[in-house]
């Protein structure tokens, strides 16, 4: 629903042929619904009572949603999407929430992915439309934060993975003093191919968040690209099956020592398993950690193709658990695991 009309641009798609447009229908016309719109304002999403409440439309917005709702009602455990990168305002997102609430059955999750390109991750068109603002509204069972750790807003695969890392962090302290701790969703990364999609994919998921997902592809991405992506989730997927992840939270300080320049997510248990995703360092160079006191079982892998890289055995103390990085490696994953 952006400019003139056309999201998707194009004459032929997007508000222009949608079948709710007053110019492609028979149940109202644009003196009830007015057919113009952009990319923040849209008539279509001002039908709700505390908006306009246009009352012709709102009434078949109902019907439409009472039928989605009745075909995946057959189904269990179904994640409900309030909107896609939704440009809305926050009371659309929130009347719709509660509408579906009253009329699906248990086990099912509704969420929602607000649209932004702010740099503090606030909504594009509505700064409380964001993901902060959702993960701590009871309305919401999941929060997809896709666009507020992408490429869009980070740039670069590192800073992806790493500032990406740092919003999820603050995410999920926020979620803790409001007491909603819900999934944080990201369901498409931008960043799919070999050149930072192993760095993105792993950052989403030691940096915390509860699902990972790479964009469908483009009409100019070569099947190649498909093939990485499987073979990347299929990576990913092999190692977390040897974490306790359900037991891990994000905790960047126990790094109290990095080498210059390089920047890491941490996501480890209270005193067991740690897994710690490095990015820049080079061959000799030092990493600390501040864990518990013991022997540690130390495994370096390249995410990049899942190989072990090399393993040793450390002790922590007072100082620290002392790391010398192995390999000239832009990107590495360190699982620590405490002896008994």
């Amino acid at each position: 629903m952006g400019p003139g009309g056309a999201y998707d641009p194009g004459a032929g798609t997007g508000w222009n042929a949608h079948p709710f447009n007053p110019r492609n229908n028979v149940n109202y016309d644009e003196s009830v619904l007015p057919p113009a719109t952009s990319v923040c304002e849209t008539p279509f999403c001002s039908t709700i009572p505390s908006r306009r409440h246009i009352r012709p439309v709102l009434d078949l917005q109902k019907r439409y949603v009472d039928h989605l709702l009745a075909i995946a009602s057959e189904y269990p455990h179904i994640l409900i999407s309030i909107a896609n990168e939704s440009r809305a305002h926050l009371d659309w997102s929130r009347f719709w929430a509660e509408y579906t609430r009253q009329r699906v059955p248990s086990g099912m999750m509704i969420g929602e992915m607000p649209s932004t390109n702010r740099k503090d991750g606030g909504g594009e068109c509505e700064h409380d439309f964001s993901p902060l603002t959702l993960c701590t509204d009871r309305r919401y069972d999941y929060v997809d934060i896709a666009q507020g750790v992408s490429g869009h807003e980070f740039r670069s695969p590192r800073d992806q993975a790493l500032g990406g890392g740092r919003r999820i962090l603050e995410y999920r302290r926020a979620m803790a003093e409001a007491g909603t701790r819900r999934p944080l969703v990201v369901s498409k990364d931008y960043t799919r191919g070999p050149d930072g999609g192993d760095m993105a994919l792993w950052g989403r998921f030691v940096g915390g968040a509860a699902t990972g997902r790479f964009h469908r592809l483009a009409g100019n991405h070569p099947a190649s690209i498909s093939q990485f992506q499987h073979e990347a989730i299929g990576r990913l997927g092999r190692f977390i099956a040897q974490v306790p992840f359900w037991r891990m939270h994000p905790e960047p300080g126990l790094v109290t020592e990095l080498p210059s320049g390089a920047g890491a997510n941490v996501l480890a248990e209270p005193n067991g398993h740690c897994v710690v995703q490095l990015i820049g360092g080079t061959s000799a160079d030092k990493l600390v950690l501040d864990m518990p006191s013991g022997a540690w079982a130390i495994r370096w892998i390249d995410p990049a193709t899942g190989r072990e890289l090399a393993r040793s055995a450390a002790t922590s103390d007072a100082a620290g658990l002392k790391l010398t990085i192995p390999g000239e490696y832009e990107h590495r994953i360190i699982h620590l695991d405490k002896k008994p």
